[in-house]
């Protein structure tokens, strides 16, 4: 029940971030210390996600989502009681598989317990969802490739930057369909500080603007980043296309769209760099 409520589609992604930190950087060598570092990740993420699905409780229920604490299915105290010896677990398995990484565990723990708790959350702001996401995103790269033991190549930063900031697409957009519930809880998200149009053109702009971005690095500089600028250019089409024109009278279905879009990209984005490498 742990594992559903942190959304195994997230925690694969979190695994294809370190991964690619890993396996793009300069002299790096993935062998056992790597996957204790792997599995430590994945740790502190799971533990950040259960205390997400436990602060979000209350606006979750009203959005009528089926994870399991909302669901009934899993208790809060059993949720947190996981989280906290998922946090234990992974300071100790980085101290000992890659001691050079315990700061970024550290650093994701602290971002994930910010972003869920406290008068100032993370989570109630747009500016606080946005420094979460790209913090958590270059942390994931950096730690991958700390774990590897690599340098920093320009092959694995023009691929962190672009990616990192396709999150701010992912940051806006995974609020259209649960903005009831956010409302409810305290949340402020940017969709319910102006008109949807400025937010549907805005963030399609962005998303634009980092394709064209990721595309114009790889062609100037010649990483071989070919497969995940494709992915990406192909991904924005289809994240721009699939935003509804409006949110009222539409189906949840469209306007989960967007950000299942902006997901699927990003699977497209890592897979794509990962297989490029391999080949190579």
């Amino acid at each position: 029940m742990c594992l559903l409520e942190a959304r195994p589609i997230v925690q694969l992604m979190f695994a294809l971030r370190f991964l690619a930190g890993g396996a793009l950087c300069s002299h790096g060598n993935v062998g056992v210390g790597f996957c204790g570092g792997l599995a430590a990740w994945l740790s502190a993420a799971v533990c950040a996600y259960l205390w997400n699905g436990c602060s979000d409780l209350d606006g979750d229920r009203i959005n009528g989502s089926t994870r399991p604490l909302a669901a009934g299915r899993l208790s809060v105290r059993t949720a947190l009681s996981v989280a906290g010896a998922l946090a234990v677990t992974s300071v100790a398995l980085t101290w000992w598989f890659v001691p050079a990484c315990t700061a970024h565990t550290v650093a994701l723990l602290i971002l994930g317990y910010a972003y869920s708790f406290g008068r100032r959350a993370l989570k109630t702001t747009p500016l606080g969802v946005l420094v979460a996401a790209l913090l958590i995103g270059l942390l994931s790269y950096d730690a991958g490739r700390v774990a590897a033991g690599g340098g920093c190549s320009a092959e694995l930063l023009v691929f962190a930057v672009g990616a990192t900031l396709w999150t701010v697409v992912g940051a806006v957009v995974k609020d259209l369909d649960q903005l009831p519930g956010d409302l409810a809880s305290g949340r402020r998200p940017l969709i319910s500080r102006m008109p949807y149009s400025w937010v549907r053109n805005g963030v399609s702009v962005v998303a634009l603007t980092v394709a064209l971005g990721v595309a114009g690095a790889v062609a100037a500089t010649g990483v071989p980043l070919l497969a995940s600028a494709t992915a990406l250019l192909v991904g924005v089409a289809a994240f721009v296309v699939g935003m509804p024109p409006q949110l009222v009278s539409t189906t949840s279905e469209a306007r989960n769209r967007p950000y299942f879009a902006y997901m699927y990209t990003q699977y497209g984005v890592h897979i794509g760099a990962l297989a490029e490498r391999t080949l190579l």
